[in-house]
């Protein structure tokens, strides 16, 4: 489970793991933080072959970004690797056929 950290004292918003067997029960305390310096939210997971990827909203920095993981222990930060569309906000990411995807944006 991927979760924001909004610590009032000391300030923190950065985004952290907690690891469970089970959906509804038996999570671990939250990792360190998996995110940067910076402020963090907005945490969308997914994963594309061997590395989980977190997407999320570099909140005070007005711009997205990127870490990635092989084992969920040992993050890294790929920022500046992806592109984000403009305007995005917030979302999940959900996967959709070539064909479909193809006629709704009508793409050639």
């Amino acid at each position: 489970m991927s979760l924001q950290d909004e610590t009032r004292n000391p300030p923190q918003k950065n985004l952290r793991i907690a690891r469970s067997k089970q959906l509804t029960e038996g999570y671990s305390a939250a990792s360190e933080p998996i995110t940067g310096k910076y402020w963090a939210e907005g945490p969308t997971v997914l994963k594309i072959k061997k590395h989980w990827m977190v997407y999320f909203d570099k909140y005070t920095e007005k711009k997205y970004g990127a870490v990635r993981s092989s084992d969920l222990k040992t993050w890294e930060d790929v920022s500046e690797q992806v592109s984000f569309p403009a305007g995005l906000r917030h979302g999940t990411v959900f996967a959709v056929k070539t064909k479909w995807f193809e006629e709704v944006f009508k793409v050639k």
